[in-house]
């Protein structure tokens, strides 16, 4: 029967967003079959360095601890990961954890991500209605597009795709791999198909499909296909320059 045992957990640190990083050392008791997450709480119930000295507790995002809802995306031993479905088992010691870089330090391992939320905006996706009225009842979803949305609708903005799109970075343009779920999501919907040019104009501009780049499905902890979207993207934007040179 496995017992408890001590892990040597490492942590980049930072004060806040004007700071410098350092790195701060920790010894840490924990029982088999913990995730990095299970770690970290650990840690903040006793924020002891290897060193014997107090610290502050280590801070960082969690919520709903079974990647729903995106918070704990960080690097762990360089690799973009889920804190709360990495289990310290699996991970070579010392365990490295540093925030995702592709965003800006809050404190710690908590970054700021309003940049993708921001990119959402930019690429309408939304659909504009004036007023309300009853028009009856709207065209139906065949059983393939039910499952279509609902795959893409997994997206949990947890930056994942982000991080490990090397296009994504602050002096680029480039609005993120997450943006093109979204977008597909919405060109299929039967009320989305209103603004589907718009989008489709706006994935032509500057950040957008030209600037893409594939190789992130592989750390999207939800298995969205972001290199087949994007590719499907690619298409639709293709026929319509096309069908708009033509007929203007």
């Amino acid at each position: 029967m496995k017992t408890e045992r001590e892990v040597h957990l490492k942590v980049r640190r930072q004060e806040s967003p004007d700071d410098l990083s350092s790195w701060e050392e920790f010894r840490v008791t924990v029982p088999p079959s913990q995730t990095v997450m299970e770690l970290l709480q650990r840690l903040k119930l006793k924020p002891i360095t290897a060193d014997g000295l107090p610290t502050t507790p280590v801070v960082f995002d969690a919520s709903c601890t079974s990647a729903m809802c995106g918070a704990c995306a960080m690097l762990i031993n360089g690799r973009v990961r889920m804190a709360c479905t990495t289990l310290v088992d699996m991970i070579k010691e010392p365990i490295i954890l540093e925030p995702l870089r592709s965003f800006p330090v809050v404190r710690d391992l908590m970054v700021d991500r309003d940049a993708m939320f921001e990119a959402l905006k930019n690429m309408r996706l939304w659909t504009e209605i004036d007023g309300w009225s009853d028009a009856g009842s709207g065209p139906r979803k065949t059983p393939a597009q039910q499952e279509w949305s609902a795959m893409l609708s997994r997206c949990t903005m947890c930056g994942c795709c982000c991080e490990a799109s090397p296009q994504y970075h602050a002096r680029s343009p480039f609005v993120g791999p997450h943006v093109m779920a979204h977008v597909a999501r919405c060109n299929r919907e039967p009320n989305g198909v209103i603004d589907k040019t718009k989008r489709l104009t706006a994935l032509m501009q500057p950040g957008g499909l030209a600037d893409s780049d594939e190789g992130c499905s592989d750390v999207c902890p939800q298995k969205i296909p972001l290199d087949r979207v994007t590719a499907g993207l690619n298409w639709e934007v293709t026929a319509f320059s096309v069908r708009r040179f033509f007929h203007g």
